[in-house]
């Protein structure tokens, strides 16, 4: 299947502002669709330049915001990616916030796109609504581990619901570990990257954990499928590779390819989480199927962009 775009199609994007969120604006925008971007008043979204004039930036807080608020903000679109979520960090969130934003802001953007009768909405989870384990189905039930997997989990259930009940033709991705060049700085591959390149040492945990690796430009080319097949309507989707490696094996292979010694790394200097999965990667055999879509970035193909990445942006 040849590689999905709007081009001459009104899309918005909520979340913006966030790492996923910016990536699809710029997809969107350079594929000639009419971009919408939304962001809350935390993380504006940060467009430069031409892109800036071409696309409608919109900041809209949807722990608060109505139906007719975005009616009003956004008008008509054509396509919707709700990718809007807070709350990553237990540490520092305020959980109240995350259920309304999550939850609530979920609900407000699905009776928005009734009222505009969208063409599709994909909304974003995550591969952390499922429990620990290997090659994890979409049919495995929900087994969330902290309260922001808790609403992404209730906000997935929450969308297919929409679809079946309005016939309102959503789809629901989650992706697994996304990683790639312009991560938050609190993130394992940004840290690590900045590290080796500049020769410091970096505290990591023990590295045990497993997870399952996908490259952002992949992970944006699955939701853009789920936008435009209709077969995507009702569905949920991992964004996996099905492949489980350890954030000590990422780590280290960050080093080699920059050149670094390892012993830059420091394994264990860093407490892990609590609650945390030791080990989960999710199959990705029903996204092939239905969307056409795969993992086409090796680990180490889209370990090497975001070391150039970050080379460029020292």
């Amino acid at each position: 299947m040849k590689k999905p775009e709007l081009k001459g199609r009104t899309a918005l994007v909520t979340g913006a502002g966030g790492y996923l969120g910016s990536w699809m604006v710029d997809k969107l925008h350079g594929s000639g669709a009419t971009c919408v971007a939304m962001a809350g008043p935390v993380r504006p979204w940060s467009g430069e330049g031409q892109k800036r004039d071409e696309v409608t930036a919109l900041q809209v807080d949807l722990a608060t915001a109505s139906v007719d608020t975005l009616l009003r903000e956004c008008g008509q679109v054509d396509h919707i990616f709700h990718m809007a979520a807070v709350g990553v960090s237990q540490a520092t969130a305020d959980f109240e916030q995350v259920a309304r934003v999550n939850l609530g802001g979920l609900m407000t953007v699905l009776a928005y796109a009734r009222e505009v009768k969208a063409k599709s909405v994909v909304v974003t989870g995550s591969g952390f609504e499922y429990p620990s384990g290997r090659r994890i189905e979409e049919i495995t039930s929900p087994d969330p581990q902290a309260f922001y997997a808790v609403t992404k989990a209730a906000g997935s259930m929450t969308a297919i619901a929409f679809a079946q009940m309005f016939g309102l033709p959503v789809s629901v991705l989650r992706p697994f570990v996304v990683y790639g060049p312009g991560e938050a700085a609190h993130r394992l591959v940004t840290q690590v990257c900045r590290a080796v390149l500049s020769g410091q040492p970096v505290d990591i945990t023990s590295g045990e954990q497993l997870r399952d690796w996908i490259f952002v430009e992949d992970a944006i080319d699955a939701h853009l499928r789920a936008a435009i097949i209709p077969a995507s309507a009702g569905q949920v989707f991992n964004v996996a590779s099905g492949q489980a490696v350890s954030v000590r094996r990422v780590a280290e292979l960050i080093a080699d390819l920059a050149g670094a010694d390892r012993s830059l790394l420091r394994f264990g200097a860093r407490a892990g989480r609590a609650q945390e999965i030791c080990e989960q990667s999710g199959c990705p055999k029903k996204a092939m199927e239905i969307l056409g879509w795969t993992a086409t970035t090796s680990l180490e193909a889209g370990l090497r962009k975001t070391l150039d990445w970050y080379r460029q942006h020292a």
